[in-house]
């Protein structure tokens, strides 16, 4: 359910949908992953990023919009301190 819904979820949502109250579902969460839920689906964001600058043309606004990222701004910022580098070098890097 949270890979089909990263780009939207919040805890109280999950946590809904599920019939826990957010603080089990945030203890679930960790006991299951190691993660807690913002860790979690900010991986499963930067792993659709990676994959649409790997196999697509699309703009970064794009790909941050698609990856589920409202800020552009933010979006490159993730991901720079994620993999120490930006999403266009990033790009440059995996086609070259």
């Amino acid at each position: 359910y949270i890979e089909e819904n990263y780009r939207t979820l919040t805890l109280s949502a999950l946590a809904e949908r599920f019939h826990y109250s957010p603080a089990y579902m945030s203890r679930l969460i960790i006991r299951h992953t190691g993660k807690n839920l913002v860790q979690l689906l900010t991986g499963l964001k930067m792993k659709r990023a990676q994959e649409l600058l790997t196999h697509t043309g699309l703009r970064i606004d794009e790909v941050a919009e698609m990856a589920g990222y409202e800020s552009t701004d933010h979006f490159s910022r993730q991901f720079k301190r994620m993999f120490g580098i930006s999403p266009g070098s990033y790009r440059k890097r995996e086609s070259g």
